[in-house]
């Protein structure tokens, strides 16, 4: 049995139309993008509709970081370098059977060679969420604008998003 693309889904779901995904393989073709990141540039759709039909592709669940606040260990368990770079949020740090468990918002879950490095860096498992692109932004950047303290699991470290 053949995956699916995520454009097959999102045509079956009457999300976008086929002139759309036409526009968008384009400029996947040309620019080298990705296809949902093409679509969203497009207009075709929005963030959030991308990371809901990705999240139900690849089975994964998808989380809105407003109502999460991350882990203090969790936070500096990777570079806000390397985070900012691959577009994730370390939100929570587990202890599962003696073996740490990172659990990673990240907007790209293709993107298993950084999810590999993650865990090399981490020295921890990592399981990943989804979320959007600017909402993982958007978190970090209120993060270091409130500069909050480690009793609210805030970190002031990823200053530079």
């Amino acid at each position: 049995m053949s995956r699916k693309r995520i454009g097959e889904v999102l045509l079956e779901r009457g999300v976008i139309t086929p002139p759309q995904l036409d526009a968008a393989l384009t400029r996947h073709k040309f620019h080298g993008e990705r296809l949902g990141a093409a679509l969203v540039a497009l207009g075709a759709l929005d963030e959030r509709q991308l990371t809901t039909a990705l999240g139900e592709l690849q089975g994964l669940p998808v989380v809105e970081l407003e109502g999460i606040v991350p882990e203090w260990g969790a936070l500096h368990s990777l570079r806000p370098e390397f985070c900012q770079q691959h577009v994730m949020l370390p939100i929570e740090l587990r202890n599962e059977r003696g073996r740490k468990r990172l659990v990673v918002a990240m907007a790209d879950p293709l993107n298993l060679p950084a999810v590999d490095e993650a865990e090399v860096a981490s020295g921890a498992r990592i399981s990943v969420v989804l979320s959007t692109a600017s909402s993982i932004r958007a978190d970090a950047i209120r993060r270091s604008v409130l500069r909050t303290s480690p009793e609210s699991t805030s970190s002031s470290s990823f200053a530079s998003w």
